[in-house]
């Protein structure tokens, strides 16, 4: 004679029943699990990486205002009322630079010996501006848009490094981005 014969039809219905409820609640923690793990990971995503190429973006741009002003400097008498309002913009425009440079480092330290050459060579601009800068100061105006001028390329070149490190990194983000999808597909 059967087992199943002698079982009722109450404990038959649940010996099939149960199982399935067991597989449901394993496959519902499991999704609950990746699904839980992609938030977490595109969270991460939005707060770090983002954050950060907006920031390198925004350092790049800055470095712009930084050569300007300094041409203002130069364009502007001393005396002139204008010249603190121009030079105090000049000045913060540099710690600018230096304050997203160091927030891109923080954001994502994988990147921060790249980021720290940017910083590093964001400085020296800085030295050879703040010398043509003196220069004018010292009454040499001709001498100091001469400098300003032999300057400028090294600006466009840290501009366009920044930019294609920034280029670079977007393409990550996207790949991250393009994972993040695939997993909450599956």
């Amino acid at each position: 004679m059967s087992v199943l014969a002698n079982i009722s039809i109450k404990a038959k219905i649940l010996s099939i029943v149960v199982p399935l409820c067991i597989v449901g609640l394993g496959a519902t923690g499991t999704m609950a699990y990746f699904y839980k793990n992609a938030d977490s990971t595109y969270s991460d995503f939005l707060t770090t990486d983002s954050v950060a190429a907006i920031q390198t973006v925004r350092a790049a741009t800055a470095m712009v205002s930084v050569p300007y002003s300094a041409y203002q400097l130069v364009a502007y008498d001393n005396s002139d009322p204008g010249y603190a309002g121009i030079k105090a913009f000049y000045d913060s425009s540099k710690a600018d630079i230096v304050s997203r440079l160091d927030k891109v480092a923080a954001l994502t330290p994988e990147n921060a010996s790249t980021v720290k050459d940017f910083k590093d060579r964001a400085q020296a601009l800085f030295d050879m501006i703040d010398k043509a800068v003196k220069t004018d100061v010292d009454g040499k105006t001709a001498d100091a848009a001469k400098m300003l001028a032999q300057i400028d390329p090294a600006v466009d070149k840290w501009r366009a490094d920044l930019r294609a490190y920034n280029d670079a990194r977007q393409a990550t983000l996207l790949k991250k981005s393009d994972d993040l999808t695939d997993t909450t597909n599956k």
